[in-house]
């Protein structure tokens, strides 16, 4: 996912933007990881990992344009996440073109790439980026259209309607991953990325505070190759709900998702086999501030129906269920450090393991 020549030309449209403001953010994480693995996960997961990241984060802002960047930058890889430019309609609503965040979830809309705003250290898995093994397309690359309507009561309907085309599916000896659009996939031939759409709507009792409560609907198309010997197209059609409650001390979050495939097959020396599998996950994670800077968290995942699904099967690296706990201190302005300790359950492996993880995180400036 390397997009040197747009990251270059969007730079300077950030530098360009005649009468815009705006701001660039960095975020810095540092992730020290032990795992207690069984056997048959060794060969795909790490027992010891150390992980620096950054992510950069811009936007332009003038009256009736926007730009935004984010990208994100590992030792062994560098991607530009997100890639916008949008018209700003009136106040409450714009459209943005590019390659953006598919609104589906609750997660990926509140917490983006950098990881200091989340209360926990990982994400859950059914909402893992594409790079970490994720099985949903968390990024999309066309039109998304996002607003607001603001009651006389103060209360507010979010929505955010994407149309674009989401990633294929590539598999290899060591399982499936997405290969996620880049921002000029849609202008791209060949049947390389299908038609992808997805709806969000929530509600938000109050616009000055984080309240909302939500539902989502999203339908992806997603050429396949070499996935289980496979070729040929999922299509994933995902819906559920979602929340968020907090005040001074608690935060509550989660979402419940029901997730039906249905497979288009070519299997070698067989019939073309069309076959469709439904599955449901549910996480809920919850925080608590015991103390000023200190916050204790747990969260719990858990998926059904996977087990004749070979498209999920396909996917080492998903995480279908996983119990965690941990601890966060902000320990000075806009730095944290959380201590995780996780019992996970992958695809991949015949048993669950345990984990522990020491992370550094921070936003600058």
């Amino acid at each position: 996912m390397r997009h040197k020549t747009p990251l270059t030309l969007f730079t300077l449209l950030l530098l360009w933007l005649p009468g815009a403001q705006g701001e660039w953010l960095v975020f810095t994480d540092v992730t020290a990881s032990a795992r207690d693995l069984p056997a048959d996960m060794t060969k795909i997961m790490a027992s010891r990992e150390l992980e620096p990241m950054l992510t950069l984060f811009g936007n332009r802002d003038q009256e009736h344009y926007q730009i935004l960047f984010e990208g994100m930058l590992k030792p062994d890889a560098a991607a530009i996440e997100r890639l916008q430019l949008g018209w700003n309609i009136d106040a409450n609503n714009t459209l943005w073109l590019g390659r953006f965040h598919n609104p589906f979830d609750y997660w990926s809309d509140r917490f983006h790439h950098g990881l200091y705003f989340q209360t926990s250290q990982s994400r859950p898995g059914v909402v893992a980026f594409e790079e970490d093994g994720g099985v949903m397309p968390i990024h999309l690359s066309g039109l998304l259209l996002s607003g607001i309507q603001i009651t006389p009561a103060m209360a507010g309907i979010r929505y955010d309607l994407a149309l674009g085309v989401g990633p294929r599916v590539n598999g290899d000896s060591d399982g499936s991953r997405l290969e996620s659009p880049t921002p000029l996939a849609p202008l791209e031939g060949g049947g390389r990325h299908k038609p992808a759409l997805s709806l969000r709507l929530a509600y938000l009792p109050d616009i000055l505070d984080e309240n909302e409560l939500g539902l989502f609907i999203s339908r992806t198309r997603m050429p396949t190759e070499n996935v289980n010997g496979i070729q040929g197209e999922v299509i994933q059609l995902a819906g559920g709900l979602f929340g968020h409650w907090q005040n001074k001390r608690m935060e509550l979050l989660g979402a419940a998702i029901a997730i039906r495939h249905h497979l288009n097959m070519a299997m070698p020396d067989m019939a073309r086999q069309t076959m469709n599998h439904l599955l449901s996950n549910q996480y809920l994670q919850g925080a608590y501030g015991f103390r000023p800077r200190w916050k204790i968290y747990s969260r719990l995942e858990t998926t059904q129906g996977i087990k004749d699904d070979p498209y999920i099967q396909s996917f080492a690296m998903f995480v279908k269920d996983r119990a965690l706990l941990g601890l966060r201190h902000d320990y000075r302005r806009q730095q944290a450090i959380r201590l995780e300790v996780a019992r996970a359950r992958h695809q991949h492996g015949t048993m669950p393991f345990n984990s522990l993880a020491l992370q550094w995180s921070a936003l600058w400036p």
